[in-house]
C-alpha cells in the first residue's frame, strides 16, 4: 500500500561493548480500522515495529503509524 516515510528522529548509544541505535519513523497512510500495534511495516527492505496508530485529526481520513526500525542481529 502507498505510504509517506519521515524519519523523526535518530539516537545512538555504546552499551555492552556494542554500539546500539534507534530510529523513530512517522508512515503516514490512509485509514483502516484494521491496522494495530502488532503489526509490522516493511519498506525498502527494512522492518519497523509499530508502536502507536494515529488518527492525527479524528476524521478517519489518514493514520500515522509510529514506528521503531528493528534492528537485525546477525
Amino acid at each position: 500500500m502507498w505510504a509517506a516515510q519521515e524519519d523523526l528522529s535518530g539516537r545512538e548509544w555504546f552499551q555492552a561493548m556494542q554500539t546500539q541505535s534507534t530510529v523513530t519513523t512517522r508512515f503516514r497512510i490512509r485509514y483502516r480500522s484494521d491496522v494495530s500495534p502488532k503489526m509490522r511495516v516493511s519498506c525498502g527492505g527494512k522492518s519497523y515495529e509499530i508502536e502507536a496508530a494515529l488518527d492525527p485529526d479524528g476524521t478517519k481520513e489518514q493514520l500515522h503509524l509510529m514506528c521503531g526500525l528493528i534492528q537485525e542481529t546477525a
